[in-house]
């Protein structure tokens, strides 16, 4: 707590939440000595170790958010794409992007992430857009929704890595 902090010269703010000493290394508000007397199992530790630990608290939230997009993704797969989709007018795509998924068309999340060079991001900028047009809501899905879900999900590309040429859209229809 800030309390218990203040007599070690760490000035944190004061709401009451516990912090653990790994989270204030990583965070920058302690010194890799401080952190160490505080925290006897690291009088040992390597500073390659150390660097390891606070980059992994650092990046920790992405990871666990790339895991729910992924999960997203793959519960749906199949969702059906609308067709009148104006893929050249959407913002978030890269122009590559754009131009691929307006001349292939997909018909499916799926038909999307066969594209070569279309990114996770853009699958999820992709669902989410299908979602908003499909329920008339403004309101983005939310992809914590299948967090716990993604916890027996492997963090890998949901779909099967097949590539679709732009010159073949007919491919989609498997």
């Amino acid at each position: 707590t800030p309390q218990q902090l203040r007599p070690h010269g760490v000035e944190v703010t004061a709401d009451g939440k516990h912090r653990s000493v790994l989270e204030l290394f990583a965070k920058g508000h302690i010194q890799e000595p401080l952190a160490r007397a505080l925290c006897p199992d690291w009088q040992e530790a390597l500073p390659a170790d150390l660097s390891y630990l606070k980059t992994d608290v650092l990046y920790g939230h992405y990871q666990q958010r790339w895991a729910a997009d992924y999960a997203m993704l793959a519960k749906n797969r199949d969702l059906l794409m609308s067709p009148d989709v104006n893929y050249l007018e959407m913002s978030g795509l890269s122009a590559e992007e754009r131009q691929k998924l307006h001349q292939v068309r997909p018909q499916t999340l799926a038909g999307a992430a066969a594209i070569q060079g279309i990114t996770p991001a853009s699958l999820v900028l992709l669902l989410r857009h299908t979602r908003r047009k499909e329920t008339g809501r403004s309101r983005v899905l939310d992809s914590a929704a299948c967090l716990d879900a993604s916890a027996s999900i492997p963090f890998t590309p949901p779909f099967n890595g097949d590539v679709v040429s732009t010159q073949q859209p007919s491919a989609l229809n498997r």
